[in-house]
Order: structure tokens, then C-alpha cells, then sequence
């Protein structure tokens, strides 16, 4: 990112505020990625030109290099809105660098981040090791979901409390549709009780969405999943799914380093078991080991479902992309 160029923008961008409070042409807003362009669309409708930073659904996220177009995109913005936890480092970094811009930060208004000293740790998991330590220091969100599903029962347990893909837990959206509706209203007074509105509708739209997944995991209490990548980890758990994939595999492929091979080897094994209902995975961090986990779960007739990190072609709207995602997986694990 070009900083100096940002920077000009921005101020630019500052010195111009007559279109978003006077309620004539629509607010600029920002997204790092197509989903959360996608919440800000739900809320802003009219009222906001949304642009969206990531919209490749073929893109691996975890390997993005930013552009100065996305900085000019960015500082072009009123309002930003970022998943934040290093998973889209650089709009994190302009925030850091520039105070003039209003920003929403997914992981930070999510409940979910870890505590300040744990921060810095957390943050740079995807750039360096993505290694996710866990102190049991992280809210009470985190301390029932341990309760529930810890340790104590065997096999590996994911930590959601510093899984960074907060777009799949529908009550993070919910809270970021709520924060983006009040930012939106302090830009455009006169718009603010539609965006509460609008934000209010979506939230029925969430609540529809967190019955289909209940919906499932009624209907499979004891399913059993494999993931390429821990993405769509939020979802799983509200289905009830019970994700065995070794820790030290998903951390390997979200850091694209090497997955020890006694480890791959216990994957497999786990294929080989007939205990596995469903594979899940990220087309979008495919690599060599990746792919040998689809063909084998496919060899061994275990369905696999894509769930990705971006919206799909021909798709726009984050109900209707995850409502699709749950139906494929309740398709998948019927056959």
C-alpha cells in the first residue's frame, strides 16, 4: 500500500462532506471483502455504494497482497468494514496509520477477540504461524463452548474464541450489522432510523438462517465433520457438528507450511474410519494435501461440501449465501 498516495486521499476524501450529511448522493462505504460488502449493502441499501476490496472466489485470502488502488478505495470511503484479527492485514494497517477514517472492525465488536496482552499473538497468526494458544482468558462466550465441548472428551478441539472467520458466526454479523446502522446514522442523519430498520430485517434474516442450522443438527445429532481449514468452524458449531480435524493440520494449511506427517497420516486414518460424515473444504486454500484429503474422502464415498471465504459468482447476499451452504450440507449428509 502506497501510504503517502492514501494519505492525500484521505484528506481529500475528508474535506468533502456535503453529499453524505446533506442525504443527496449515496455514502461511499468500503468492505475488505465481498461478504462483508455484503452486510453493508443489507444495511445501507440505497443510500450507500458499496465496493468491495476481495471479490475472487478462486482467491487464497491468507496470500493477499494489498494494492494502492485498495488503499485509494479505501480512503475514496466513508465507513470501512474489515474482519480484522490479521485475517485482512491491510486495512488494518491503514487504520493504524490513518485516523480519519470511521471503521468497523468484525472481530473486534464479534466478543470474540482475545484479550489485550494475547493480541498482539493472535493477530499475527496468519502472517507468521497461526499457532493459537489458548489461556482460557477470552469471555464467557469462549468458557461455555470449552464447557461444552472441551478437551475432556477426546479428539482435538478448535478454539472459536480466536477463530478469526467471524462472517460465519451469524451472532457476530448480527452485532456488525447493528455497528454498521449506527455509524451509517451518524453520516446520514437522516437516513438513520432506515438503516436501524434495515439492520433490524437482516437480523430476521440471521434468525432464519440460525433455525435451518439448528434444523440440521436436530435432524443429524451426532454428525461428524473433517475440514480442510476451520472457515465455516462458527457454523459447524451451531449445527452441533463435531469437527475431529487435528489442530496442527488446519494450522498448517492456513499458514500454507508443511503438515507433519504423522499428522496427515491421522487425517487419513480418520477417512479410513467410516466415522467421518462430511468433508469441509476451502476451495480457496487448496494445496497438494488439500486436494489428496478431497480425492480420498471421495475414493471412500464420504461427501465433500465446499464452504468458502468469499461470495460465489451470481450470488450477492450473505443470507442467501449461507442459507445455500446449509442446504448443500444437509443435502450431502442425507445421501
Amino acid at each position: 500500500m502506497t501510504v503517502s498516495v492514501v494519505a492525500l486521499a484521505v484528506a481529500a476524501c475528508g474535506s468533502d462532506e456535503t453529499g453524505a450529511e446533506s442525504g443527496g448522493d449515496a455514502v461511499p462505504v468500503a468492505a475488505s471483502t465481498d461478504v462483508w460488502g455484503s452486510v453493508l449493502d443489507a444495511v445501507g441499501g440505497e443510500h450507500v455504494e458499496v465496493t468491495s476490496i476481495i471479490t475472487d472466489p478462486a482467491l487464497d485470502l491468507h496470500s493477499y497482497e494489498s494494492t494502492p488502488e485498495d488503499g485509494l478505495i479505501i480512503a475514496e470511503s466513508r465507513l470501512l468494514l474489515y474482519n480484522g484479527g490479521g485475517y485482512d492485514h491491510f486495512a488494518e494497517q491503514f487504520v493504524e496509520q490513518e485516523d480519519g477514517v470511521v471503521a468497523v472492525d468484525a472481530l473486534e465488536v464479534s466478543g470474540h477477540a482475545p484479550d489485550e496482552e494475547d493480541g498482539e499473538e493472535h493477530e499475527d497468526g496468519h502472517e507468521d504461524d497461526g499457532e493459537h494458544e489458548d489461556d482460557g482468558e477470552h469471555g464467557e462466550d469462549g468458557q461455555e463452548h470449552e464447557d461444552e465441548h472441551g478437551d475432556d472428551e477426546g479428539g482435538h478441539h478448535h478454539d472459536l474464541r480466536v477463530n478469526e472467520h467471524v462472517f460465519y458466526d451469524l451472532e457476530t454479523v448480527r452485532t456488525v450489522a447493528e455497528t454498521v446502522a449506527d455509524e451509517l446514522g451518524e453520516l446520514r442523519p437522516a437516513n438513520r432510523e432506515e438503516f436501524a430498520e434495515n439492520a433490524a430485517a437482516f437480523g430476521a434474516e440471521l434468525d432464519e438462517l440460525a433455525g435451518q442450522a439448528a434444523e440440521l443438527g436436530e435432524a443429524h445429532p451426532d454428525l461428524t465433520v473433517l475440514a480442510t481449514e476451520p472457515v465455516a468452524e462458527y457454523l459447524l458449531d451451531l449445527a452441533g457438528a463435531e469437527d475431529i480435524t487435528p489442530t496442527e493440520f488446519t494450522d498448517a494449511i492456513e499458514t500454507q507450511s508443511d503438515v507433519p506427517a504423522a499428522v496427515q497420516d491421522e487425517v487419513l486414518t480418520a477417512l479410513e474410519s467410516g466415522d467421518i460424515d462430511v468433508v469441509i473444504n476451502n476451495p480457496q486454500t487448496e494445496s497438494p494435501v488439500t486436494r489428496q484429503l478431497v480425492t480420498e474422502a471421495e475414493s471412500a464415498g464420504i461427501p465433500v461440501v465446499d464452504m468458502t471465504e468469499t461470495l460465489p459468482d451470481g450470488v450477492s447476499d450473505y443470507a442467501e449465501w449461507i442459507s445455500n451452504q446449509l442446504d448443500t450440507l444437509a443435502t450431502a449428509v442425507e445421501e
